[in-house]
């Protein structure tokens, strides 16, 4: 318990609660330049400016709460527990977003800025994952949260994060969960055994 008021707590402290980003490509407006050569009546041309600014407004970039917190590891140190634990326990302030097409697992690590792969698939991909905002109405008091303890490992991470969030980066908390490295390194041990996996191969 003490955990998820440290952790809440220093996210509220931050700032870095509710923040609708808006998200994807700038409109178009190459429609707007082509009217200059429009020769018609005036009044057809109001109609085509009409036209113009209702599908500029259709148009509008998404709103998305991205997240603002993110939990980077360590493995088999409790980050499950305690990300279970966050979500279960906030009634409904922490925000998980989506999944991908890595299926169940990715509605708690989106492994977008680590794994290479995932990474090509590039920002607007990762945006989906998310919540989409409504512009007419308040939105509600929520942190997203992207758990994914493999970011410890993956040497780009750090960058990628920077890259994407841009200026939004001194908001954004990252919660780096550690454990005793014997008993971290036995659980994951008997992880891999019950898996069937191959130790020498870690």
């Amino acid at each position: 318990m003490l955990a998820l008021l440290l952790v809440l707590g220093a996210v509220h402290s931050a700032g870095a609660s509710t923040k609708c980003v808006e998200t994807g490509h700038k409109a178009n407006y190459s429609s707007f330049c082509a009217l200059t050569s429009d020769r018609n009546h005036p009044r057809q041309l109001v109609r085509h400016m009409g036209r113009f600014a209702s599908r500029q407004q259709s148009r509008q970039p998404p709103m998305r709460l991205l997240p603002s917190l993110i939990l980077i590891g360590s493995i088999k140190a409790g980050t499950t527990t305690l990300w279970s634990a966050l979500v279960d326990s906030s009634d409904g302030a922490i925000n998980t977003g989506g999944t991908t097409h890595k299926g169940a697992i990715s509605h708690k690590e989106k492994d977008f800025f680590g794994d290479p792969s995932q990474w090509r698939r590039g920002g607007s991909w990762y945006e989906r994952a998310w919540t989409l905002c409504s512009r007419s109405s308040a939105p509600k008091v929520q942190v997203a949260i992207d758990a994914t303890p493999a970011y410890h490992v993956w040497y780009d991470a750090p960058m990628n994060m920077q890259a994407f969030f841009g200026n939004r980066s001194p908001q954004i908390r990252l919660l780096w969960v550690m454990r005793e490295p014997i008993e971290k390194f036995w659980s994951y041990f008997w992880e891999l055994k019950s898996y069937g996996g191959n130790w020498d191969t870690v």
